[in-house]
């Protein structure tokens, strides 16, 4: 359990990259942290999303086009007040959220006055823009730039606040305990159940495994890079 009430575990990355099954481990270890709960988890669609961080999202979404436009300021400052109390609403009775939009609310979140743990779910440009194509149908173009995009800025946070990098595929290796002793510095959670809720859960899907020859491109395969290298900092 975390003692201090303002401190707030967010699960970054990007949709596609396993932060629901890692959403599913941490809600069935403890419950007390308020994660979003589905009754029967759809592997496909993902869960756990809590609506009033989707709300939020979308009125500082406003805000920021906004701000681009030529309209008065007053109606950003609007928008961007909505934003802040659907998060506030969400943040005073919860512990812990992920969300695929949720690393571009972060800097929000510590200026509200939070302190953010940040756990950053990623995994191979390969096999997430496999996972990504075969449900989406994105272009190529479209998932480098939510790779790359949402990955390098999870690395600037990671250098900014108290945070935890945690690959897809060290999760689903039964063999691995490393990600588990990571979660636990950041969540308070026993490692052993984390392993055991890991273990209740976790199947491997077939779109994880990789393909060989599959496209890859420098920047993203970079990124991951230092992901790894920043996991392995422990």
């Amino acid at each position: 359990m975390l003692h201090d009430k303002n401190s707030k575990i967010l699960i970054v990355g990007t949709g596609r990259s396993g932060s629901s099954l890692l959403s599913a481990i941490i809600a069935d270890s403890d419950h007390s942290f308020g994660m979003e709960k589905a009754e029967s988890w759809d592997k496909v669609k993902g869960a756990f999303e809590h609506k009033n961080l989707h709300l939020a999202y979308r009125n500082y979404s406003r805000s920021d086009k906004i701000s681009k436009s030529l309209l008065p300021s007053f109606f950003s400052s609007f928008f961007r007040r909505k934003g802040d109390k659907y998060l506030k609403m969400l943040l005073d009775n919860v512990t812990a959220c992920k969300s695929s939009k949720l690393v571009w609310m972060i800097q929000r979140i510590h200026h509200l006055g939070y302190n953010p743990k940040i756990i950053v779910q990623y995994r191979k440009f390969q096999d997430y823009s496999r996972s990504r194509y075969l449900k989406f149908g994105w272009s190529m173009n479209k998932m480098l730039d939510e790779y790359c995009n949402v990955y390098s800025t999870s690395l600037l946070m990671l250098g900014v606040f108290e945070g935890v990098a945690v690959n897809y595929e060290s999760i689903l290796d039964k063999n691995n305990k490393d990600w588990a002793e990571d979660i636990s510095k950041i969540t308070g959670i026993d490692v052993k159940r984390l392993l055991d809720s890991r273990d209740r859960i976790v199947q491997r899907d077939k779109d994880s495994k990789p393909i060989k020859g599959f496209y890859s491109d420098n920047k993203a395969d970079s990124i991951y890079k230092d992901l790894e290298a920043f996991s392995q900092t422990r």
